[in-house]
């Protein structure tokens, strides 16, 4: 293997810049290979900043340049399909929306309220074709799950306890 020879100006900003640049793009700037970058700055004794460093890793594990990146899809515990759309009205803190909500809104062409829920008519929480989707309101939908359920008295008397306790109306 053929060593260059480092001229002055590029010793110079290897100095400067190692601390606080990837060897990556150390290795684009000084047309070097990412291993040269790295042998020159060891033999100088350089080392990165430990807050430069932190702010390297943390960029390279964003999103897309990680080797888990879906496209912005994932699955909740209850198994909806959760969709990257930051900034939409519908969007949690980490910029994630329901897909089925989303689909929903975009198909009535505005946002959900809070008391409308969106009911998977086949059951499977992540089939959201607009045919499986049903908008019903909060009450309609717990209606429609536990209608025929069938309980103690024992557990409609907390039941009904709890709404009060709440401040709900008992239907």
């Amino acid at each position: 293997m053929i060593e260059v020879d480092w001229s002055d100006e590029e010793i110079r900003k290897i100095k400067k810049l190692y601390p606080f640049l990837p060897n990556k793009d150390l290795s684009i700037l000084l047309k070097r290979s990412v291993n040269s970058i790295q042998h020159k700055a060891t033999r100088l004794g350089l080392h990165k900043d430990q807050d430069a460093l932190y702010i390297i890793k943390s960029k390279a594990r964003e999103r897309e340049k990680t080797n888990f990146w879906k496209g912005g899809r994932k699955k909740n515990a209850k198994g909806h399909i959760l969709i990257l759309k930051k900034g939409h009205p519908m969007a949690d803190k980490n910029g994630y929306v329901m897909e089925h909500r989303y689909i929903m809104s975009e198909h009535i062409g505005r946002v959900l309220q809070d008391d409308e829920v969106v009911h998977h008519i086949n059951g499977i929480k992540d089939d959201n074709r607009i045919e499986n989707l049903r908008l019903m309101s909060n009450g309609d939908h717990t209606r429609l799950h536990h209608t025929g359920a069938k309980r103690t008295d024992e557990t409609r008397k907390k039941i009904s306890q709890a709404k009060r306790r709440d401040g709900l109306s008992i239907q």
